[in-house]
């Protein structure tokens, strides 16, 4: 699935209100997909998700200005969530149903929600957000019981977390937290996106930011470690240490001097909690992919059970890149797309979709794994 998240500003550019993180990750993030140029401006984003945060455009719709979120301190307010999907009418009922209008501007459908409107273009949507650089994006709620219910009956499948937040999945896999906050006016509204480690090139000191995003009221406290991989297979550790993001803000965790790389090197950076336990890694390079001599991956697979579901294992003998894993049960995989480094296995779990039927046969006939260099 691709994700645009567009915004829109007055007169100046700055933080958006009621949309957190909407403009903290610039375009330089994005990475060329698997099966299209790769260029350094016009990369896809590692999870097909396109980031056109920073994008200063408004999508004027009759009578639904005052829907929008007013602009904060900064001038600027989220206007639109951009979703590629297989099905764009189940995709509709799906934000119809979680309490959405629908709308139309000319030949353009939307879904109307108080702060925000949700588009939709049908497409091939290769995943969700799980894994991706945009991890969720987020609703408010006056009355989370009253809402769950309704939502229950509506058919949505919907996994209640604590008192005040739950979670739903679209049918395309994008995850949609929802939070109550009982002093809003409407029944739900817009509240924000979420993302996660971002790599934000400093152009005055040719440095590499790894910035951490927080949405949430409290301050988190992450671990980092950033290897400097080359295409060949050798890795180097650059930087590990932790460091701790204050509540609805963007932060610096580490700054890499990307001079110090050699031209056969890119970076590979994860990230985990307080605990220990791997909340998400990403990779960033410096020149477009192909400007790399980047070998031939020999990557296997195999399947494992779990409580969670079937989990599919995957390991490589050199770094690969854009590794996607797709079968013919409908269902999604916990990422989209993931880079393999020689010596570590992947595992990703696979959930299926509502009353499909699972089997591992079924699963393994019809898998296939690809990646980058396979297509070029």
């Amino acid at each position: 699935m691709q994700v645009a998240v567009a915004a829109r500003a007055p007169e100046v550019a700055g933080r958006a209100a009621g949309a957190v993180v909407a403009l903290a990750a610039p375009a330089t993030l994005s990475k060329a997909g698997p099966f299209g140029p790769a260029t350094r401006q016009e990369d896809i984003v590692k999870t097909r998700l396109l980031l056109l945060s920073c994008a200063i455009a408004f999508l004027g719709v009759p009578r639904a200005h005052a829907q929008l979120a007013a602009p904060g301190e900064g001038g600027v307010a989220m206007g639109h969530v951009h979703l590629t999907a297989k099905d764009v009418e189940a995709s509709r009922r799906f934000f119809t149903a979680l309490g959405g209008t629908p709308v139309q501007n000319g030949t353009l459908q939307m879904i109307q929600f108080p702060g925000v409107f949700i588009l939709m273009r049908q497409a091939d949507a290769t995943g969700g957000t799980v894994g991706s650089v945009v991890n969720h994006f987020g609703f408010n709620v006056k009355d989370l019981k009253g809402s769950v219910a309704k939502w229950q009956a509506s058919g949505l499948m919907v996994e209640v977390t604590r008192a005040d937040q739950a979670w739903l999945m679209t049918p395309d896999g994008a995850r949609v937290e929802i939070l109550e906050d009982p002093k809003i006016g409407e029944a739900i509204r817009m509240h924000h996106v979420h993302f996660n480690v971002v790599a934000v090139p400093d152009k005055a000191s040719g440095d590499l930011i790894l910035k951490g995003i927080n949405d949430t009221a409290t301050r988190v406290e992450v671990s980092l470690e950033v290897q400097a991989v080359d295409v060949g297979g050798a890795a180097r550790v650059v930087f590990t240490g932790k460091g701790s993001v204050s509540p609805d803000k963007a932060g610096e965790l580490a700054r890499i001097a990307l001079e110090d790389l050699k031209p056969s090197e890119f970076l590979f950076f994860s990230w985990r909690d307080k605990a220990g336990k791997l909340l998400g890694e990403n990779d960033y390079f410096p020149r477009p992919y192909k400007a790399y001599d980047i070998p031939q991956a020999k990557v296997t697979s195999r399947w494992e059970s779990s409580e969670a579901g079937p989990v599919l294992v995957l390991k490589s003998d050199k770094p690969a890149v854009f590794v996607t894993a797709t079968t013919d049960v409908p269902g999604y995989f916990s990422d989209n797309a993931v880079t393999l480094l020689p010596g570590r296995e992947t595992r990703l779990t696979f959930t299926p979709r509502h009353g499909a039927k699972l089997s591992q046969k079924a699963l393994a006939s019809g898998l296939k794994v690809r990646h980058l260099r396979e297509t070029y």
